[in-house]
């Protein structure tokens, strides 16, 4: 049973001794809100004991009745078209792996690899979602070759509980910047030692529906403790670029805009009437609450092979700068945040200057100023197919 207060929780994913009831038994103490999850610490398994549990469960007929199974050399591309047919999940398996290890990718979520073997206290809460509900989303269990394969079936009645996406630190590293940490909770009974949830590791992964995840913010408070609050039920994410739908960034019907439309250093942003036109097609992973780069994408469907970002010139960071485009690096200048406790703001990084309009004349030039409540520093995202919202 798990104790709050950052006791460690029993590890069901590796113990081998672990039985499937024929019924689910309730098992207390597990996390209904994020703030039960936050401070709570958790064993990240072993590369080594997580395959050897699941070489052991995938032998056991009482695990596999409850899961869809693939082998072979066709396993991921098998298991991909089986998520694409349960949910509508748009990613190959290669993708899939690809945006598990990308944080802002809010659809996959797994546990970072540099924690595994180690003991993680959960520090922030992103997310969650019901596995209980079909067609949201699913938990698959992955081995290393990535030739066996094991997903929930979808109507299966241990297919539920809540999953967290969430972000820890080592317990001995606690400075440490926090990582990706996919909690999955249930209900198994005692055969498991009452754990009501464990950590995904490895190459297993939860993947959801975007618009069927709940989304936390962390408020910070001047005794440096931080509370959660639910932002929403759903959330417009631009997601991890190889599945963004092109994106206009505008604001009473101008859209941030490159000058002649040539993806080239020093190409200049502008504001012009919003047109759907090559020039306004930009591609972010931008998502409360990472810091992220704003891709031009002009006419290519993709950020091009050299991309170029939104960016300050000089990393000049003064009043009435204005903007432009240059290719695309690790300059602080070029990464952009939702402003904590805003409407859909551009902010600098860490840093508290803010992307605002001068005027909504075709034209104008979009510069950084202090961040404040200046309605000209609001702005809104549009991705093809999706009404124009703000971004959470």
């Amino acid at each position: 049973m798990s104790k709050r207060g950052g006791a460690l929780f029993a590890l069901a994913a590796v113990v081998c001794s672990e039985h499937f009831p024929d019924v689910l038994v309730p098992v207390p103490g597990q996390p209904r809100t994020p703030q039960d999850l936050i401070g709570l610490t958790m064993r990240v398994a072993s590369s080594a004991m997580l395959e050897d549990h699941l070489a052991h469960l995938g032998a056991q007929p009482t695990f596999t009745k409850h899961m869809e199974t693939f082998t072979g050399s066709d396993a991921m591309t098998n298991m991909a078209s089986q998520l694409q047919i349960e949910f509508g999940f748009p990613m190959s398996s290669d993708e899939l792996f690809k945006c598990s290890a990308e944080p802002s990718c809010l659809q996959v979520w797994t546990t970072a690899s540099s924690l595994m073997d180690k003991t993680v206290r959960i520090t922030d809460v992103i997310g969650s979602w019901s596995m209980t509900e079909t067609g949201v989303g699913n938990v698959c269990h992955v081995n290393v070759g990535k030739n066996v394969a094991f997903c929930h079936v979808p109507s299966d009645p241990y297919k539920s509980g809540l999953s967290w996406l969430a972000l820890g630190v080592p317990t001995d590293a606690p400075d440490q910047e926090p990582l990706p940490v996919a909690v999955r909770c249930h209900d198994m009974g005692p055969s498991n030692h009452d754990a009501p949830c464990h950590l995904l590791a490895g190459n297993e992964f939860m993947a959801a529906r975007l618009d069927d995840l709940d989304v936390y913010s962390q408020v910070r408070k001047g005794d440096g403790h931080s509370s959660v609050e639910e932002i929403g039920s759903r959330v417009v994410s631009l997601g991890w670029w190889a599945h963004a739908s092109n994106v206009t960034v505008s604001a009473n019907g101008k859209c941030l805009d490159v000058g002649g439309g040539q993806a080239l250093n020093g190409a200049p942003v502008q504001l012009w009437t919003c047109l759907q036109n090559s020039n306004q097609r930009w591609n972010t992973q931008l998502s409360v609450p990472w810091t992220s780069n704003l891709h031009f994408i002009g006419d290519h469907g993709s950020p091009s092979e050299t991309m170029m970002c939104l960016d300050v010139p000089g990393a000049n960071l003064v009043a009435g700068q204005t903007m432009w485009i240059w290719e695309c690096s690790s300059v602080p200048t070029q990464g952009w945040i939702q402003a904590e406790n805003s409407a859909f703001m551009l902010r600098v990084d860490d840093q508290e200057w803010c992307l605002e309009r001068p005027d909504d004349n075709d034209g104008s030039l979009p510069v950084i100023q202090p961040c404040s409540d200046s309605p000209q520093q609001e702005w809104w995202v549009q991705r093809s197919g999706v009404s124009t919202e703000k971004l959470i």
